[in-house]
């Protein structure tokens, strides 16, 4: 065994997910709640601030043994939970054949999620998973002769939905990346995936600007 697994042995949490063992919370989520999740609160609580002030009697929550988690996609609230009770695992490992763009907005509602619950180890996790996928995005893209626009176009339109804080970094992260990147900017420039990147300023207003001021500063800088 190794050092890291030795550690997620001994650390435990794994063995508690949704087990009805010592569940003292169930959580309903879903469209209408059809989906269960049995809970330990001491667990969400040291992850989550918004879990610990609901336990803690904050909110109306607080006495209930059901919580139902309302108008999120289940598939990432599914997400949240495996990564309270395996903070271990890198992110990627929850996922199963999914394409890079379905990565990225996935990590995309992930922020979401970790912004509405408050739960700061979860922000980092899909944070520096969105900066890992996207350099692989970019590569696949500068490889595909006639590239589909929709999905680049549809994960910038998400992140512009983000909190501002959120959404602040992923797009300093993308503006550094193509400013300091030179490989990566190489083929950003090439053809196909400048038009990616064209059409998504087009459809997206305030990535066109961001990408104008970015464009603007570089040029100032390197006069």
């Amino acid at each position: 065994m190794t050092d890291q697994a030795k550690l997620r042995s001994s650390d435990g949490f794994t063995m508690w997910y949704n087990s009805k063992t010592m569940s003292d919370v169930i959580i309903r989520y879903g469209k209408e709640g059809e989906r269960t999740f049995y809970g330990h609160k001491i667990l969400l609580a040291s992850r989550s601030r918004w879990f610990r002030a609901a336990f803690m009697r904050s909110f109306m929550e607080a006495n209930a043994e059901e919580i139902t988690l309302k108008e999120d996609d289940p598939e990432i609230v599914e997400l949240m939970l495996k990564y309270a009770y395996d903070t271990w695992t890198p992110m990627g490992l929850f996922w199963d054949n999914k394409h890079t763009s379905e990565l990225l907005l996935d990590c995309i509602r992930l922020l979401e999620v970790a912004d509405k619950y408050d739960f700061p180890l979860l922000r980092v996790e899909a944070t520096l998973g969105f900066q890992k996928w996207f350099v692989i995005y970019i590569h696949e893209l500068a490889k595909q002769d006639e590239p589909d626009h929709a999905p680049f176009c549809k994960m910038i339109g998400e992140i512009y939905k983000l909190s501002d804080d959120d959404r602040r970094r992923l797009t300093d992260y993308l503006v550094e990346l193509m400013a300091d990147d030179t490989d990566l900017r190489t083929l950003v420039d090439r053809g196909h995936v400048a038009d990616v990147f064209k059409e998504a300023a087009e459809q997206v207003a305030e990535f066109g600007k961001d990408m104008l001021i970015a464009c603007i500063n570089g040029f100032l800088l390197n006069k």
